[in-house]
């Protein structure tokens, strides 16, 4: 039952940091932060934009990138809930948890390092970041627990 309440806490998180405030615009967006939705949305229109007007619409793999972040957090209370093996929910929370961890560091990584061209539009990290990040760390634990109680069953 903890895992239970745990990976829905860290879900929660999750999904409420991908709508909060993530970085800081910087130059010509300085008057506004962008949540991990706002950039998942600004890459999909960029992308449409970029490519032929006969491929517009449809979405960019960098924006369903972005977008799999709350999908696989939602996944993960759903596995927690539902009657499956808990070695293989203890795996799909896991995963969907270093997936997000390993999205942020990159968002971390690109705004703040100088050989890419996005620090010179985003700025610092904001709330959403550390937010979603605590709900990606508490999903971890879910699965780890998760993980101990299949071990002690079988």
């Amino acid at each position: 039952m903890a895992a239970r309440v745990l990976a829905t806490a860290g879900a929660a998180l999750l999904t409420a940091g991908f709508f909060a405030p993530w970085v800081a615009g910087t130059a010509e967006f300085g008057a506004r932060d962008f949540s991990g939705f706002d950039l998942a949305r600004l890459v999909r229109n960029f992308e449409v934009v970029s490519t032929s007007s006969r491929e517009s619409g449809g979405l960019r793999a960098t924006a369903v990138l972005l977008y799999l972040v709350p999908a696989l957090a939602v996944n993960s209370v759903v596995v927690t809930w539902l009657r499956m093996p808990p070695r293989i929910a203890s795996l799909l929370i896991v995963t969907a948890a270093a997936y997000a961890a390993t999205v942020l560091f990159a968002m971390v990584l690109l705004a703040g390092v100088s050989w890419t061209e996005l620090e010179r539009e985003l700025g610092h990290p904001l709330i959403g970041i550390w937010l979603s990040a605590c709900g990606a760390a508490t999903l971890a634990v879910a699965g780890v627990l998760l993980s101990r109680r299949s071990g002690l069953q079988g």
